[in-house]
Protein backbone atom coordinates (compact mmCIF):
# COMPACT_ATOMS: atom_id res chain seq x y z
CA UNK A 1 0.00 0.00 0.00
CA UNK A 2 0.77 3.61 -0.93
CA UNK A 3 0.20 6.38 1.16
CA UNK A 4 1.07 9.73 -0.12
CA UNK A 5 -0.05 13.44 0.78
CA UNK A 6 -0.19 16.11 -2.38
CA UNK A 7 -0.52 19.51 -1.90
CA UNK A 8 -2.75 20.28 -4.37
CA UNK A 9 -5.21 18.77 -6.98
CA UNK A 10 -3.65 19.49 -10.24
CA UNK A 11 -0.81 17.38 -8.99
CA UNK A 12 -3.87 14.78 -7.85
CA UNK A 13 -5.06 14.98 -11.94
CA UNK A 14 -1.74 14.55 -13.07
CA UNK A 15 -0.73 11.52 -10.65
CA UNK A 16 -3.88 9.91 -11.47
CA UNK A 17 -3.81 10.37 -15.31
CA UNK A 18 -0.27 9.10 -15.29
CA UNK A 19 -1.12 6.05 -13.25
CA UNK A 20 -3.89 5.23 -15.40
CA UNK A 21 -1.86 5.38 -18.68
CA UNK A 22 0.57 2.71 -16.86
CA UNK A 23 -2.44 0.95 -16.52
CA UNK A 24 -2.28 0.92 -12.61
CA UNK A 25 -6.41 0.07 -11.88
CA UNK A 26 -7.76 3.33 -10.39
CA UNK A 27 -10.33 1.31 -8.26
CA UNK A 28 -7.17 0.94 -5.88
CA UNK A 29 -7.00 4.36 -5.09
CA UNK A 30 -8.71 6.42 -2.54
CA UNK A 31 -8.61 10.62 -1.95
CA UNK A 32 -9.57 11.88 0.91
CA UNK A 33 -9.58 16.41 0.90
CA UNK A 34 -11.32 18.70 3.11
CA UNK A 35 -13.56 19.29 0.21
CA UNK A 36 -15.82 16.36 -0.22
CA UNK A 37 -16.98 17.80 -3.50
CA UNK A 38 -13.86 17.67 -5.03
CA UNK A 39 -13.36 14.27 -4.46
CA UNK A 40 -16.18 13.75 -6.49
CA UNK A 41 -15.03 15.34 -9.57
CA UNK A 42 -12.18 12.90 -9.92
CA UNK A 43 -14.90 9.50 -10.73
CA UNK A 44 -13.78 6.17 -9.11
CA UNK A 45 -12.76 6.79 -5.45
CA UNK A 46 -13.10 2.93 -4.40
CA UNK A 47 -9.67 2.31 -2.95
CA UNK A 48 -8.70 1.84 0.75
CA UNK A 49 -10.08 4.61 2.33
CA UNK A 50 -13.53 4.24 0.24
CA UNK A 51 -16.09 6.55 1.55
CA UNK A 52 -14.00 8.49 4.52
CA UNK A 53 -14.62 11.40 5.14
CA UNK A 54 -12.13 14.25 6.30
CA UNK A 55 -12.83 13.85 9.86
CA UNK A 56 -12.21 9.57 10.03
CA UNK A 57 -9.10 9.51 8.01
CA UNK A 58 -7.00 9.21 11.48
CA UNK A 59 -9.38 5.91 12.68
CA UNK A 60 -9.39 4.96 9.29
CA UNK A 61 -5.52 4.48 8.84
CA UNK A 62 -4.98 3.21 12.35
CA UNK A 63 -7.63 0.38 11.28
CA UNK A 64 -5.12 0.16 7.93
CA UNK A 65 -2.21 -0.30 10.41
CA UNK A 66 -0.52 3.00 10.06
CA UNK A 67 1.06 4.48 13.03
CA UNK A 68 -1.03 6.46 15.25
CA UNK A 69 1.56 9.10 14.78
CA UNK A 70 1.27 8.73 10.76
CA UNK A 71 -2.00 8.70 10.99
CA UNK A 72 -2.57 11.98 12.59
CA UNK A 73 -0.26 13.50 10.64
CA UNK A 74 -2.16 12.33 7.50
CA UNK A 75 -5.77 14.16 9.69
CA UNK A 76 -3.50 16.94 10.00
CA UNK A 77 -2.78 17.21 6.20
CA UNK A 78 -6.04 16.86 4.91
CA UNK A 79 -7.65 19.58 7.92
CA UNK A 80 -4.76 21.73 5.86
CA UNK A 81 -5.76 21.21 2.70
CA UNK A 82 -3.95 18.85 0.98
CA UNK A 83 -4.83 15.49 -0.51
CA UNK A 84 -4.31 12.19 0.81
CA UNK A 85 -4.29 9.33 -1.71
CA UNK A 86 -4.05 5.52 -0.71
CA UNK A 87 -3.39 3.20 -3.22
CA UNK A 88 -3.07 -0.46 -2.91
CA UNK A 89 -0.39 -2.16 -5.04
CA UNK A 90 1.14 -5.35 -5.52
CA UNK A 91 4.82 -5.34 -4.52
CA UNK A 92 6.34 -6.18 -7.86
CA UNK A 93 4.59 -3.27 -8.69
CA UNK A 94 5.45 -0.70 -5.86
CA UNK A 95 8.44 0.71 -6.63
CA UNK A 96 7.29 2.15 -10.29
CA UNK A 97 3.92 3.67 -8.24
CA UNK A 98 6.33 4.96 -6.06
CA UNK A 99 8.22 6.91 -8.78
CA UNK A 100 4.92 7.86 -10.28
CA UNK A 101 3.96 9.57 -6.68
CA UNK A 102 7.27 11.24 -5.83
CA UNK A 103 7.23 12.76 -9.23
CA UNK A 104 4.09 15.17 -8.19
CA UNK A 105 6.22 16.16 -5.25
CA UNK A 106 4.10 13.55 -2.99
CA UNK A 107 5.30 13.01 0.67
CA UNK A 108 5.29 9.65 0.70
CA UNK A 109 4.04 8.47 4.53
CA UNK A 110 4.61 4.56 3.81
CA UNK A 111 5.29 2.49 0.69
Amino acid sequence: MILAILKNTSSVETLLNNLSEADFDLADVSLVMSDVNKVSAFGQNEGPLNGIKPEGVEEALVKLGISKKEAKECQGAVTSGSVLVVMKVADEYSQAAEEMFQDQSAQLIKG
